[in-house]
């Protein structure tokens, strides 16, 4: 019998979200943690994480771990069937629903890193008959890899409604699956990344989060760092699991409100054979111009970046023909520009990319109406929003 563990509970629930947080607790993930975190706090949210098997590192010898590594192996097989049958009969899924969920929600929200984590969470025909209206949310999908979905895309085509991240991949899944689709952008804990009213020392030059920046670039900041003794820092490491994703994002904001420039890329730019092209809004830009950092780096060429970040000097180009050293030179000769350029990000970020925003798209996907806590968070947002603009933007008599 498998697990299930709420990490938030509503004393009177309207909407019930599934969660990948106790099968794969990785630094990828915990942005989409954040996110089921904050709705648990604005709506009546359950949020229940079905548990994985125990993990292999935890065995004592070597017999136990390769125990636990079979076993692990045998579950992950036996729900992808159990999934790939459903596609084909949905009656397999049918069964009773973990103790402690409420009789009856509103709003089933199933928010997914790829399709595949589904294959994790089912079986999917249990969760969408607890309430009325289904939504399906796949941050991370290319409309090349559509054709790949074979089985999944008859699980997805059962959800009233699909949301994908990715501006290029809504028409074609809505025609692989006949399912209503929408863009939902990435989003933010905007209070929490937010520098004011406190501003720490930008003491971090250079941040470059998650993909290594392109050879030139990197090659180019290392330089800088030996040359100038700058502070650079760039990930050394890949995927690995976190031992909290609340910490994990509270220590990522911390460094960001404590660094001057931020690198970003376009979703995914080094996978160009998966993506074919596709160029989409990554994360980085919502967290780096949250926490007040100069965005430089390349931006999606299609009309996710005027749409959402169409502000002067949002993202400043990196052309690959210029050394990006010459850039931060320019932009340093002119301190009053860096201060306005932190500024107006932070306050745009207030105003556009909280995840109360991308919450309340999905609240009227399914016909909901907001809450009085997320009434709240606005006027809190505006309200902070207001004063920095006051503070920083408007000036002196």
């Amino acid at each position: 019998m498998r697990k299930y563990r709420f990490s938030s509970k509503a004393s009177d629930p309207r909407v019930l979200c599934v969660t990948n947080r106790d099968i794969a607790p990785v630094i990828s993930r915990c942005s989409q943690y954040e996110f089921e975190d904050l709705i648990g706090g604005i709506d009546a949210v359950d949020v229940v994480a079905p548990a994985d098997t125990p993990a292999p590192t935890e065995g004592v010898t070597p017999a136990q771990k390769g125990f636990r590594t079979l076993r692990r192996l045998a579950a992950k097989a036996g729900r992808r069937l159990a999934l790939n049958l459903e596609a084909a009969a949905p009656v397999t899924g049918r069964r009773r629903p973990p103790a402690g969920l409420a009789p009856h929600y509103d709003m089933l929200f199933v928010y997914t890193e790829t399709a595949l984590d589904l294959y994790n969470l089912g079986p999917c025909e249990m969760w969408r008959s607890t309430a009325d209206v289904s939504i399906c949310h796949i941050q991370e999908l290319y409309a090349p890899d559509i054709a790949s979905l074979g089985g999944l895309l008859q699980i997805l085509a059962r959800f009233d409604y699909i949301t994908v991240s990715n501006r290029g991949t809504v028409e074609p899944l809505a025609e692989a699956t006949g399912r209503p689709c929408y863009q939902l952008i990435p989003s933010v804990d905007a209070l929490k990344f937010c520098p004011y009213p406190g501003v720490p020392d930008r003491v971090i030059d250079f941040y470059a989060l998650g993909r290594r920046p392109p050879p030139a670039t990197h090659e180019a900041l290392l330089r800088l760092a030996d040359r100038d003794g700058r502070y650079y820092v760039y990930d050394t490491v890949t995927n690995c699991p976190v031992s909290s994703h609340a910490e994990h994002r509270i220590r990522l904001a911390e460094n960001i409100q404590r660094s001057r420039f931020f690198l970003v890329n376009t979703a995914a730019y080094t996978e160009l054979q998966r993506t074919g092209g596709q160029q989409e809004l990554g994360y980085r830009y919502f967290e780096g111009a949250a926490g007040g950092a100069v965005l430089i780096g390349d931006m999606p060429e299609n009309e996710s970046s005027t749409e959402h970040f169409g502000w002067p000097d949002a993202v400043i180009p990196l052309p690959p023909d210029r050394d990006i050293a010459d850039i931060i030179a320019e932009l340093e000769a002119d301190p009053r520009r860096l201060e306005r350029i932190s500024a107006t990000n932070v306050i745009n970020s207030l105003r556009r990319h909280d995840h109360l925003y991308r919450w309340g798209e999905i609240l009227s996907i399914a016909g909901l109406e907001e809450t009085a806590a997320m009434e709240r968070r606005r006027r809190d947002l505006e309200e902070l929003a207001v004063t920095i603009e006051r503070n920083t933007l408007v000036a002196p008599k």
